[in-house]
């Protein structure tokens, strides 16, 4: 293994990069582009300091839900491989698919994509006659049906929440899915493609002798498989996993 004995595996919005309505007033830098014109995504003075540490100390993988072409939008640079598309997608330094990822993930699809659609359609139809504000959209990759995704068009909090306990019953029992939510999004996605399975695969091929320091750096629920993986886990102080967290152990403070 060459480069530093550190691994950070690192997902990007909410982590490294929010929003400029999630961080509120003061200095933000603009760090991803929006689909249209402008910026849409931003850092604080704690998010740039903590990523400027964690590219001077260890080897950083990008361990996002972005598609190549939202992850292209991010204007920053990396110096590593890249886990995209919830772990559909990885990325060899110099921007090449893996080849061998690539094919596993492409049996995977192809056999989940009549049952992830069908899941969807069941979805979509249960939310035109009970949300129809939500809307829903299937993500395709290299041809097959690789996520669902329901949003709400202004983000409005708890607007997912029947959404999601809907999706929950509709695939409960059914250990092939994985149903994931935050603030604004709420995902459908086949179980056997996620960040865990990626972050497992890049570790073999960057430090097969298990000799790295690894790091899991996350924001969502979603993410903990992944960085439970790793030796340490690191979140921010308000997110989701902290959210959580604090439900169980109420933390007082003076």
């Amino acid at each position: 293994m060459s480069g530093p004995l550190t691994l950070a595996f690192v997902d990007l919005d909410d982590t490294v990069l929010s929003s400029l309505r999630k961080l509120g007033p003061g200095d933000h830098t603009p760090v991803a582009l929006s689909a249209t014109d402008g910026w849409q995504g931003y850092q604080n003075a704690a998010q740039r300091r903590l990523l400027r540490h964690l590219l001077a100390h260890a080897d950083v993988i990008p361990t996002t839900g972005r598609s190549r072409t939202a992850f292209d939008r991010v204007q920053l640079t990396w110096w590593s491989w890249a886990i995209l598309d919830h772990g559909a997608t990885i990325l060899r330094p110099g921007g090449e698919l893996d080849p061998t990822w690539t094919a596993q993930v492409e049996k995977i699809l192809s056999r989940s994509d009549a049952a992830l659609r069908g899941l969807t359609e069941r979805l979509a139809t249960h939310l035109r006659g009970t949300q129809p504000e939500l809307s829903v959209r299937i993500h395709d990759l290299g041809g097959h049906a690789i996520y669902a995704v329901v949003k709400h068009p202004g983000r409005q909090p708890g607007a997912l929440r029947a959404a999601a306990a809907y999706l929950q019953a509709l695939t409960e029992g059914h250990a092939d899915w994985s149903v994931f939510a935050n603030d604004s999004t709420l995902t459908l996605m086949p179980a056997a493609v996620s960040k865990a399975a990626a972050v497992t695969y890049v570790r073999e091929q960057l430090d097969p002798h298990g000799q790295a320091l690894t790091v899991g750096v996350g924001d969502t629920l979603s993410d903990l498989p992944f960085m439970a993986l790793c030796d340490y886990a690191l979140t921010p102080g308000r997110s989701q996993v902290m959210t959580a967290a604090a439900t169980l152990h109420p933390v007082n403070h003076p």
